[in-house]
Formats: C-alpha cells, structure tokens, sequence
C-alpha cells in the first residue's frame, strides 16, 4: 500500500437486472420483437433463455452473438435500440429496497457507481424512469462510453478515474481502491474480476440469481459471493 494514501471505496452495480428490472424484461422482449419483426427476412428466432445467455454485453456484440453474420446485425441494430427505447422505459422499475441498500453502504464509507451493457442514450432513458421513482447513482457509465465494454473493466476504471478525480481535488493525496462489483450476469463477474489492476488492492465480485444453475455457473467464473436478493449483499459488505 502507498504511504499516505486514501482507500476509496466504491460499489459498482450493474444497472438492468441487478438494481431495476428484475430478469432484464427489456432488453428480452425488445429482442424478441426484433427477430419477430423480420423473421420473414431473415427466419432467426430465439429463446429467452439464448437472448440471456449473452446478456450484460453491449448490446451490438450481443445482437452479433445471436445472428453470427455481421451483415444482418448491422441492419437488426437500429430495429433493436427503437424496439430498446419502448421497452426500457416500460420496465426500469428501481429494485425493492435498493435505496436502502445505497444508504447502508454509504454509511459503510462506500461511493456508488455503475455500469451497464447499455448505450448512453438507452442508460440515459432507465436512469430518468428510475429517478422518477426516486432512485439516483451518482455516476454512470455506458458501454459506448470506453474503448473495451463488458467483460473488460474499462467502464470500472473510468468509475475509478471520476472518484479518484474529485478526491484528489478536494484532499491532494493519493488513492489506491477496494472496488465492489454487484451484477445479474456472468459477464458482470468477468468483468469484476478483469478488474485486478494497478492501485486496486481488493475486488470483491457478488453476483445475484435465484437460479441454483446460474449460481453454479457464477461461483465457477470466480464470483466471491452469489446471492438471491440484492438486499443480502448488506451481510456480505
């Protein structure tokens, strides 16, 4: 550890399925109206279950994994994100009992960011319904917004940058961070634990499911904790 040197602790949530829209009904259903709107063209369909598979990835690399053909994802995209923009704001209903989870890890010594697969625009849409139900994050980060989204940990390190920044402002020491990462997704524990980098001398990675399968899956990637309920994570922390 630096000498003289401050911990910043910062909590990182996922946004959709893990703090609104429990088993990301938005994205799924925005999917599955894209494929049933050009299955005629293009004869693609998929389960709930295939669209999952890939879910917490920016949403293009997403859209690819399912296609495999760059050609028909390119034409898909645009249908999708209008078909995002409807159900997004439908579905971004903040999670029973999140603010409290905030407050309480606030009190912790704990800052709050986050995030997310979507794009600015799509992020910037859940953020507003979910502020309209009196939920706020400080600082958000969207897929679009780094070189490398999920599973890589630019959008951790660009949380890290933006607290780091105003400590610095306001105390002119240096920082090192224990960074928590809460996600629904396996790609939201890869990208966790991607996050074991220069000045980060702790990653604690939590994943949350009622699936006994997605638990499973979870704990092999290296998740340190699974849980069901995102307000179990306060016995953890």
């Amino acid at each position: 550890m630096l000498q003289n040197c401050k911990i910043l602790k910062i909590a990182i949530f996922d946004w959709a399925g893990t703090i609104i829209d429990i088993g990301s009904r938005a994205p799924i259903i925005a999917f599955q109206r894209t494929f049933q709107q050009t299955y005629n063209r293009f004869n693609i369909k998929k389960s709930e279950d295939e669209i999952f598979s890939y879910m917490g990835m920016d949403k293009k690399t997403h859209l690819y994994n399912l296609t495999h053909d760059k050609q028909i994802t390119d034409i898909l995209y645009p249908i999708l994100i209008a078909n995002m923009k409807n159900s997004i704001f439908e579905y971004s209903v903040p999670v029973s009992g999140i603010c409290d989870v905030f407050s309480l890890l606030k009190e912790k010594g704990y800052l709050i960011g986050s995030t997310s697969g979507y794009s600015r625009h799509l992020l910037n849409i859940a953020i507003s319904r979910a502020h309209f139900e009196g939920m706020t994050i400080p600082f958000n980060v969207a897929s679009d917004e780094v070189v490398r989204p999920r599973p890589f940990n630019d959008m951790i390190e660009v949380n890290k940058m933006h607290f780091s920044r105003q400590h610095t402002i306001l105390h002119h020491t240096p920082v090192q961070y224990e960074i928590l990462k809460i996600g629904d997704t396996l790609i939201d524990i890869k990208e966790g634990i991607n996050c074991k980098c220069d000045r980060t001398i702790r990653t604690t990675t939590i994943g949350i499911t009622t699936s006994d399968i997605m638990k499973e899956r979870m704990i092999s990637e290296g998740a340190d904790y699974v849980v069901s309920n995102i307000n179990d994570i306060m016995m953890i922390v």
